[in-house]
């Protein structure tokens, strides 16, 4: 009988080793207590072979908190929302990776799968396999569908590592199609699309044209989706459509225990991740489950295990009382001490909110051990690599041929300029041209779609900073976790917040590789405002009034046209090409123009000017703390964040050269910056 769960076993749960040790081997799994069991150090689970040699899977028809203790009264969340994981109504059955990647084309297969186990080297070794056995007619095409620009760079990326030159061909000839959803819509309305739709708009089009004509997509033989769970809203319901409507395979991968995004539809009332997978359900797919961590260290696996069991079976206490164990055993240090132990070899640093980025990323840029590292911003944000615009800016030929190309690489002091040459290359629509077409090449970066990743500012293997939303999908060697409040108090009377933020650490605690450390966060009142929930620090007058001490600095704060504008665009492009993350900044109001306008000096020199949004901040956090609305005389410990290159439509008619070729750089700012009242 087994000790913990006092079950009466149809097989042996334990094996005798030697001496008064006991092995165990349980593979009870519906156990309760499997979770408990599993996450011990003698614990080791048995894995049985089928017993056909060759099973096959049966086929079937075709998006405000406060981050420490809050200042008195006025402190405002972000909320961090997520769905409710809750059991499939149906048994997925375990699923190796040559299961899936080797399925019947005609197969519909939705695979549930932690992290780690190998979801996008399953869809990378399926398109390979499809690919390459001609599944594709000469007029057909594999569609793949992914959640965000950054899974379509790694997929895209991954795959031409894996069939070479091959994927290119396959690109030109449109038999592969690697996009975001919003991307996807847009492609296929083209000359029906209206000017001046966001996403959600473009996809709602999408779904009307196709219910008008389900036969556009009737070319597709074969559909993939990634990170299935963050399909909601409008996007779960253009899923729905064409699933409903398509003849072809189907292979959609995600993990219900990382539904992270559902508090983007809850209060519209849009389609959430727990109804997209019982729509499935009832749509004849093969669900299947991928249970190896190949990701994690052993203890580390056996934390997300536990973690993961809890979230599909447990209760919510149950969910909380497993957490806590797993942070018990975490090694911890304080927030102050990361400078001195990071060693800038891929490291992530997860936060639980946009404010706690900010001022982790301020204690990197002020701190008296400087680090180097990179924030992810807010969801959807893309900038461009800085040496285009070292290189094209102010350049106004409608073709460069290579030798020009490599001149002003060279005068720039630009490395890798072959493979930089043939980045841009592959975006016009000359590949056998000896000339680049500038026009061509600029107008498809200025889309920020399906582009080679060197032409994009992207984290590299050094120190990040995150929130634990935007890491999803990220993985690290050593991860560093802020242990800020599970849910904060003015959450209390949200349903959801509990459950939400239980998914977040499950998250957190699966991105890292080898080791994982808990980090007290500093002591420290912060509050976010307006529209876009922008976070500033709060301090109390002498006479206990609260005022705005700083605020935290945003990717878009600075203007970029102001980059390029006046008779002194060229020495300003001059100074920022030369500059490097983490250079110090200072703000003074501008002159001539309107409240919370201020002008970017680096040294004594003007590289440009605030932004409006910023305007909008800084006014929103003064109305709500100082109320009064009035600027101050400067704005300090502001920093480049990252160089950045500026692409805008040419102006024949401007006042300097790199506003007539509609490209130029600019850069991001960052930090917390520290408000100064007096002069």
């Amino acid at each position: 009988m087994c000790k913990m769960c006092n079950n009466e076993p149809e097989l042996a749960f334990g094996v005798a080793i030697g001496g008064n040790q006991f092995l165990c081997r349980c593979e009870k799994t519906e156990c309760p207590r499997y979770a408990d069991c599993s996450a011990a150090d003698n614990f080791e689970r048995i894995e049985r072979e089928p017993e056909d040699a060759e099973p096959e899977i049966p086929t079937t028809p075709r998006d405000a908190e406060p981050e420490t203790p809050t200042q008195p009264e006025d402190v405002k969340p972000e909320t961090i929302t997520q769905p409710e994981v809750v059991e499939p109504e149906t048994q997925a059955k375990a699923l190796t990776q040559d299961e899936v990647i080797y399925a019947s084309p005609d197969s519909r297969i939705w695979v549930n799968a932690g992290p780690g186990a190998g979801k996008t080297y399953a869809v990378v070794k399926r398109l390979a396999h499809l690919l390459k056995n001609d599944v594709t007619e000469d007029e057909s095409a594999i569609l793949v569908l992914c959640f965000s620009k950054n899974a379509v760079a790694v997929i895209s990326a991954r795959l031409r590592e894996e069939i070479g030159e091959l994927m290119g061909g396959f690109i030109a000839e449109e038999r592969l199609i690697i996009r975001t959803f919003d991307s996807f819509a847009t492609y296929m309305l083209s000359d029906d699309l209206t000017p001046g739709l966001n996403y959600e708009q473009r996809i709602e089009l999408f779904i009307k044209k196709f219910r008008e004509q389900p036969d556009c997509l009737e070319n597709i033989s074969y559909l993939i989706v990634d990170e299935l769970q963050d399909t909601v809203g409008v996007r779960a319901r253009m899923l729905r459509e064409m699933l409903s409507h398509m003849d072809c395979g189907a292979l959609l991968l995600g993990d219900r225990c990382q539904a992270i995004y559902d508090w983007s539809v809850r209060e519209k009332g849009g389609c959430a991740s727990v109804e997209l997978f019982r729509w499935l359900e009832k749509q004849g797919f093969q669900t299947g489950e991928m249970e190896h961590n190949h990701r994690q260290t052993e203890k580390l696996g056996r934390l997300g295990v536990k973690m993961r069991q809890s979230l599909l079976h447990g209760d919510e206490e149950e969910q909380e009382r497993v957490l806590e164990e797993c942070k018990s055993g975490l090694p911890t240090l304080k927030e102050k001490q990361l400078p001195n132990i990071l060693t800038g070899q891929n490291e992530l640093i997860l936060c639980k909110t946009n404010g706690e980025v900010a001022a982790v990323s301020d204690l990197f840029f002020t701190g008296a051990t400087f680090v180097p590292h990179m924030v992810m911003r807010r969801a959807g944000h893309q900038s461009l690599a800085p040496w285009i615009g070292q290189i094209l800016g102010g350049c106004t030929e409608i073709q460069i041929d290579k030798a020009a190309f490599f001149a002003r690489a060279e005068e720039a002091e630009i490395d890798g300029i072959d493979e930089k040459w043939e980045a841009l290359k592959a975006l016009d629509s000359h590949p056998h041209s000896a000339v680049l077409y500038r026009r061509e090449a600029l107008r498809r970066l200025s889309k920020l779609d399906s582009l080679p990743e060197l032409c994009l500012n992207r984290p590299g293997n050094g120190v990040i900073v995150s929130t634990v939303h935007r890491a999803k999908g990220s993985e690290a060697e050593h991860v560093y976790w802020l242990d800020s409040p599970l849910v904060f108090d003015n959450q209390a009377d949200d349903a959801h917040a509990k459950t939400d933020a239980l998914k977040a650490s499950y998250v957190a605690v699966t991105r890292a590789k080898t080791d994982l450390r808990l980090v007290k966060p500093e002591k420290r009142y912060m509050k976010s405002v307006g529209e876009e929930n922008r976070w500033i620090k709060t301090k109390l007058s002498h006479k206990g009034h609260p005022y705005c001490a700083g605020i935290a600095m945003e990717s878009d704060d600075l203007d970029y046209l102001s980059c390029a504008s006046g008779e002194d665009a060229e020495e300003i492009q001059a100074v920022l090409s030369g500059m490097e993350p983490g250079m110090p900044l200072i703000l003074y109001p501008a002159q001539n123009e309107s409240q919370f306008i201020f002008d970017v000096f680096f040294e004594d020199f003007r590289i440009g000017q605030t932004s409006t949004s910023f305007a909008k901040a800084l006014e929103a956090g003064f109305q709500e703390t100082n109320k009064n609305g009035y600027a101050p005389p400067s704005i300090s410990s502001v920093y480049v964040s990252a160089l950045t290159t500026v692409i805008r439509p040419e102006e024949p008619s401007a006042e300097n050269i790199y506003r007539k070729s509609g490209c130029w750089l600019s850069c991001e700012l960052g930090g917390f910056a520290l408000i100064n009242y007096y002069t």
